[in-house]
């Protein structure tokens, strides 16, 4: 489990290949929707954060639509997120390029094919950096 974060901006969920973007709109919504996993480091990073993982999520959403695929319930559902919380600032950690960088380098590990083109200096490896504990 992962919101994928590659440079410090919402936007950036762009660079994701089609099986992790269409994975990003579905599982974030178990965050936002039920609060799955809520010892999970990656709830805990987002956790007072809805407003900006809805926008992650509809960036992710025209990306997927020019790709030519279209989730018109998924858009429904994080404009209804977005328009029902109020603004807050990004988390601490948003920013901090031992994320964004653990988050590239991953990836590439994942699916060096599609990363590579990109030209991301990370050595391909899963080693992620989780402010909020969990680090190993």
């Amino acid at each position: 489990m992962q919101v994928f974060i590659p440079f410090p901006r919402l936007s950036s969920v762009r660079f994701l290949d089609n099986k992790r973007l269409g994975n990003q709109i579905y599982r974030e919504a178990y965050l936002l929707i039920k609060g799955w996993w809520p010892n999970h480091p990656v709830s805990k990073m987002w956790k007072g954060h809805k407003r900006q993982l809805a926008v992650y999520c509809l960036f992710g959403l025209k990306e997927l639509k020019a790709r030519g695929f279209n989730y018109p319930k998924w858009l429904k559902f994080y404009w209804d997120i977005f328009n029902s919380t109020k603004p807050c600032k990004y988390p601490f950690w948003y920013g901090d390029e031992r994320v964004h960088s653990s988050h590239r380098a991953a990836l590439l590990f994942k699916n060096y094919e599609w990363y590579s083109q990109f030209g991301w200096k990370e050595e391909p490896k899963i080693n992620y950096y989780w402010p909020v504990g969990g680090n190993q």
